[in-house]
């Protein structure tokens, strides 16, 4: 039964991002990622959520796989019937997610707080890579200055 339980919760908090997502907000992610010299992208916060939901919820869904290989179960609801499992089952996938949520929140704030600010003159840039840059950053902020 907790295979089964670590199981569902992975295969919701893999499907979450894509449940909830509303038909502009579709756009809004097929939308190219502009880098802005000297800033991190807004959306660089809601890419981490999703990264570290998508890790969380495979590791539940392969840990769950791998007690259900190794045949390891806990059977205290045995005893009970189908409606007290089904009740906790429900319970114990919903704290799960919410606290996973929860987790995957701080983590993404972490990486955030981590992440240095775009700067277009850093490199090397791969092959192919189309970088969009209105000026160098060191010509922007030459700029910014001039301006003040």
């Amino acid at each position: 039964m907790l295979s089964a339980i670590l199981q569902l919760t992975g295969a919701i908090l893999l499907g979450i991002m894509t449940a909830v997502r509303k038909s502009n907000e579709v756009n809004k992610r097929l939308a190219p990622v502009v880098h802005m010299a000297g800033q991190v992208h807004p959306r660089v916060l809601e890419i981490y959520k999703e990264i570290n939901l998508f890790r969380i919820g495979l590791l539940f869904v392969a840990i769950g796989y791998l007690l259900q290989i190794v045949n390891l179960d806990i059977n205290i609801l045995a005893q009970f019937n189908i409606l007290t499992k089904l009740l906790f089952t429900i319970l114990l996938v919903i704290i799960l997610c919410f606290a996973t949520i929860c987790i995957v929140n701080i983590i993404s704030k972490v990486q955030l707080s981590k992440t240095k600010p775009f700067n277009p003159d850093e490199g090397p840039f791969e092959k192919g890579q189309v970088m969009i840059a209105p000026k160098s950053y060191g010509e922007q902020q030459k700029w910014k200055k001039n301006k003040e």
